[in-house]
């Protein structure tokens, strides 16, 4: 008789219930998160077990812990369970979950104990620098401005290392001084991580296909791979653009439209095949995917927001099927897909 195993995991307990084929509670209990517990908790249960737990910060952990302890190990997506009544404490939710399980009425997010989910570390590393550096770069010309300084050039430190002694309020002139400090920290941290993808240090093999895709650079080839990890995961790419939010839900009743509404996904996907398409539109390259980007704007009439997303899931459905074969960007067979 298979037997369920609904756990609510947190950083510091985590509460499950067990329960059975038909219905009955065979266990239930609090422990502290560990993996001695977790683990403990697996083995304490007769096979064949599912377990089933939430998609949080400590997923992907809980998931290395547990991927071998029992036969069938789903982390859910909260926000596609249905909806509970009533009060919200660990144990209700952790019965909720396996009565979900037990039912089959949950939708998965994909885990795996891969280089590629350990490489998405890195990636968030890189790109929270990144907007970090983007912030502090808004707020050194927010004083400049406030100063009547000019504001004309980037204002990247290695091109104005003295930018900050232009200001005579010395309060101002402190704060400036700090900020461009902070700025030229984290300029030199993202020009190692860029040198660091460009040599693919990592040495992900599907990092070289991808970097073959006009637009995908080493940077955009890491995020790519990192957040999709395999092409396998998707049975299509509308699931990919689903997925990357390259395309938005429609909600219909009675033969009205009720809403559009954009799909839970990575918008770190989005922001990779977007950045993507935008670098081969405004490249002086000729290529296949200018071409069609091209054709969509004079030959389908779309204007160029809609040209430049339907170039983005051009992008995104060639990157699937890249990664899916484990082949390197086919100039020809971009072009062909498009003149017939």
């Amino acid at each position: 008789m298979e037997n369920y195993i609904g756990v609510d995991a947190h950083s510091k307990t985590c509460t499950f219930v067990v329960m059975n084929k038909d219905g009955e509670i065979i266990k239930e209990g609090t422990f502290n998160t560990t993996e001695r517990n977790l683990k403990d908790l697996a083995r304490s249960v007769q096979s064949p077990k599912s377990l089933i737990f939430e998609e949080t910060n400590i997923a992907q952990w809980v998931y290395c812990v547990l991927k071998n302890e029992v036969d069938k190990l789903i982390v859910c997506h909260p926000a596609h369970l249905p909806k509970k009544s009533g009060p919200k404490n660990d144990y209700r939710d952790a019965m909720h979950l396996v009565m979900q399980l037990r039912a089959g009425n949950y939708t998965s997010v994909h885990h795996e104990d891969s280089p590629l989910m350990n490489l998405r570390a890195i990636v968030n590393h890189y790109e929270g620098s990144a907007v970090r550096l983007g912030i502090l770069k808004q707020n050194f010309k927010a004083l400049l401005r406030g100063e009547g300084l000019s504001t004309q050039s980037s204002h990247l430190t290695s091109r104005n290392e003295n930018k900050w002694q232009e200001f005579k309020n010395p309060s101002k002139r402190i704060v400036a001084e700090r900020l461009f400090k902070e700025m030229n920290e984290l300029e030199m941290n993202k020009k190692k991580w860029a040198e660091e993808f460009k040599a693919n240090r990592f040495e992900i093999p599907v990092i070289k296909n991808l970097g073959s895709i006009p637009g995908v650079g080493p940077v955009r080839a890491h995020a790519i791979a990192a957040y999709m990890c395999t092409g396998h995961r998707f049975e299509n790419k509308h699931k990919l653009w689903s997925y990357a939010k390259l395309i938005r839900h429609r909600d219909e009743s009675d033969g009205y439209i009720l809403r559009t509404r954009t799909p839970h996904g990575r918008s770190e996907l989005k922001n990779a095949f977007m950045g993507a398409a935008q670098r081969v539109i405004i490249s002086p390259a000729d290529t296949a995917l200018k071409d069609y980007y091209l054709h969509l704007m004079n030959k389908k009439g779309l204007d160029k927001r809609e040209a430049n997303k339907a170039l983005a899931r051009k992008i995104a459905a060639i990157c699937l099927v890249v990664m899916k074969k484990g082949t390197k960007y086919d100039e020809e067979i971009v072009r062909k897909s498009f003149k017939e």
